[in-house]
């Protein structure tokens, strides 16, 4: 799950274990990730009818710049986290990755519970904004050997959702953009923009 695929193995709120924080364990995807492997179009993407693609760019403080370019998901559900383990009958997704060239690095989207439950509420209902807070849609980031997460207090910024689907076949979409926080103190944040375009897998897609 190189590039935005390897949430899955987080332990996050998805199929991929219990109701936990899936930027704790960001830094363990990218091995499976790179083994894995997945395809780094770096060209327009076109047309994205059923497709799963997405591009992120991450700026360091120093301002050296580490481009994640049209990376393309389709095909494969392994970069997904999509179902219901440890959150009864409601329903999380996430979509991990990693890579280890030309850096070492973890990403993951985590959209959080998309269908509820009285004991799981919605985390996200729909289109619209949501700016960085404690909950999710929520970006991490796992690069030079630390991690940067949205949902860290010093984080600003937002999830511009455009499109939104809860089942098999449909899609969530959109941007996020802003400054995410070092799960470290005293380190400088870094800053992401980027979009994604993600057709639901089949329930319980996981690595």
């Amino acid at each position: 799950m190189l590039a935005l695929g390897a949430l899955l193995a987080l332990g996050g709120p998805g199929c991929g274990g219990g109701d936990g924080d899936p930027a704790d364990s960001g830094s363990d995807v990218i091995a499976d990730a790179a083994a894995d492997g997945g395809t780094d179009v770096r060209s327009d993407p076109g047309d994205l009818t059923g497709r799963s693609v997405y591009s992120l760019t991450v700026t360091m403080a120093n301002g050296d710049e580490h481009p994640f370019l049209d990376r393309e998901l389709t095909g494969s559900d392994t970069w997904y986290s999509y179902g219901s383990a440890g959150i009864g009958t409601a329903v999380a997704f996430s979509v991990s990755d990693g890579f280890t060239s030309p850096v070492t690095a973890g990403i993951v989207l985590d959209f959080g519970k998309i269908v509820g439950s009285p004991q799981f509420p919605v985390d996200t209902p729909g289109p619209g904004t949501y700016p960085f807070d404690a909950t999710p849609p929520a970006v991490e980031v796992n690069i030079a050997l630390r991690d940067y997460k949205s949902r860290i207090a010093g984080s600003e910024g937002a999830f511009e959702l455009t499109e939104w689907g809860t089942e098999s076949g449909q899609v969530i979409a959109g941007s996020v953009h802003g400054t995410v926080a070092a799960d470290s103190k005293g380190q400088p944040p870094i800053t992401v923009d980027g979009w994604f375009h993600f057709t639901i897998p089949t329930p319980g897609s996981s690595r």
